[in-house]
């Protein structure tokens, strides 16, 4: 069975309009949280899926290994 995780990543943030340099200077990459069992963790990336049932997965996400700060492993105990 996959483990349960809580991954805590660097995202990437982008602004549609004008902004002040002082805000740009200011400005940091918002640290966000992702659950869900790891379908695939290598050097590159770590894959979170939302549902998994026998050898398929539904709702994954990649997560590049360079954004991720920290895996949280989760008692699964159901």
């Amino acid at each position: 069975m996959s483990k349960l995780v809580c991954v805590h990543w660097e995202d990437a943030e982008s602004s549609a309009g004008w902004i002040d340099q002082k805000e740009i200077d200011q400005a940091e990459c918002p640290i966000v949280e992702t659950v869900g069992w790891i379908v695939r963790d290598d050097d590159r990336l770590i894959a979170l899926a939302q549902t998994t049932g026998g050898s398929d997965s539904c709702g994954v996400m990649y997560i590049p290994k360079k954004m991720v700060k920290d895996i949280v492993e989760i008692d699964n105990q159901i």
